[in-house]
């Protein structure tokens, strides 16, 4: 099993997600349909709802904070990425670029091994 690689890129797509965008306020009670309380963390909440590739969202003070996506998810507006690195990162350079883990405004992070990408995980920059 290959090494596990984890690359930051900037991410400014923000209004394209669905249900729910980083930085967005919400009601945890009036969202408590499509969200339930994860054991992990006080702050991450497991996504029961319908759109399929969402997995955790975190919330701190009425505000996502961060979005987990466990395989696929639509953006850069692929329905399906077969969780290939390759055409991930094509698709990415195209709009997004390679940043560190100091970068302060919203980021992406793609986990990837053996060119597989695992999860996607979008971060809440620090205003």
């Amino acid at each position: 099993m290959g090494k596990k690689i984890k690359e930051y890129w900037s991410f400014e797509e923000n209004s394209k997600l669905k249900p729910y965008q980083l930085g967005q306020v919400i009601n945890i009670q009036e969202e408590s349909a499509n969200l339930k309380r994860s054991t992990d963390d006080d702050f991450d909440y497991e996504y029961i709802g319908w759109e399929k590739f969402l997995w955790i969202v975190t919330i701190k003070n009425s505000i996502i904070v961060r979005i987990v996506y466990k395989n696929n998810f639509s953006i850069p507006n692929f329905d399906f990425w077969n969780n290939n690195y390759n055409l991930i990162h094509s698709s990415l350079i195209k709009t997004c670029r390679l940043v560190d883990e100091s970068y302060l405004k919203d980021r992406m992070c793609v986990i990837t091994r053996d060119d597989f990408v695992s999860l996607i995980i979008l971060q809440k920059g620090k205003d």
